[in-house]
């Protein structure tokens, strides 16, 4: 029971925790999570857009122009992906910038955005719920990241951090799913795949992904033969990661550190 002094505030935490379960059982917090999320992407999103700051970014206007040179250039096709960003975002956007209206306001953008925003408030509950075994407490921190103003622009927008967010997110939920239980391996492939997919959304998330996975496979390198299987995993999407970071911006002609050093700027 927690009594806050100047307050005239009493909260009985079983009585919560049990109100909580009760809530679960009949309408589900998963369910919860995802609606709540869907309202506040779709609010920021109509705000944003009749406020014309959807492609207030110059750099939101460049990712809907890769995107749409894929399919719609003099010479369309995937060569038209690269400059200083990474293809995943763009090839997410092609199926919407199709569409002229979608592409000339920046809503081509903001659905692979607020799509990957809706995912990232689900595992971020999901991975909270692991950890802490507490359904209220992570339905809290999953509101937490919901409201985030930076993360409602950011979903309205074509930008590539939320994308990004979302597979972080997935990747981390599935390596601790994989430290809670070692025998699931798949969960180990899970989290390099979309650790993987993660250094392909955007450039900031490249060399600090190399330095986490080089240290979890050394971790996992002094265990038994088990981990010395799930380190074979993790390595070939950790080398994947890595060569095809690299071919990419090597025909594009642009310097790995060059191009985190002109996104910070």
């Amino acid at each position: 029971m927690i009594k806050l002094k100047h307050l005239s505030l009493i909260i009985d935490l079983k009585k919560l925790n049990a109100f909580g379960e009760k809530f679960d059982k009949r309408f589900g917090f998963d369910r919860l999570v995802v609606w709540v999320a869907y309202f506040l992407a779709a609010y920021a999103t109509i705000f944003y857009f009749f406020s014309d700051s959807i492609v207030a970014y110059g750099d939101a206007e460049s990712h809907l122009n890769i995107a749409k040179r894929i399919i719609h250039s003099i010479t369309p096709g995937f060569a038209q992906l690269g400059g200083i960003w990474l293809p995943i975002p763009h090839i997410m956007m092609v199926p919407f910038v199709a569409n002229d209206f979608l592409w000339r306001t920046g809503l081509a953008g903001s659905i692979v955005s607020g799509f990957s925003y809706v995912i990232s408030s689900l595992y971020t509950y999901k991975l909270l719920k692991m950890l802490t075994k507490n359904k209220l407490a992570s339905v809290f921190g999953a509101t937490i990241f919901m409201t985030n103003p930076n993360v409602l622009y950011l979903q309205s927008t074509p930008m590539t951090e939320v994308p990004l967010l979302m597979f972080f997110t997935l990747s981390s939920y599935y390596f601790v799913r994989f430290l809670l239980d070692d025998t699931r391996l798949s969960a180990l492939i899970a989290a390099a795949f979309f650790g993987f997919l993660a250094t392909l959304s955007c450039l900031n998330q490249v060399i600090y992904l190399h330095r986490f996975l080089r240290q979890k496979m050394e971790d996992l390198a002094t265990r038994d033969f088990q981990m010395k299987i799930s380190v074979i995993s993790l390595r070939f999407f950790h080398d994947h990661m890595n060569v095809v970071s690299m071919l990419f911006l090597k025909s594009k002609n642009q310097s790995p550190v060059a191009s985190t050093q002109s996104t910070a700027m």
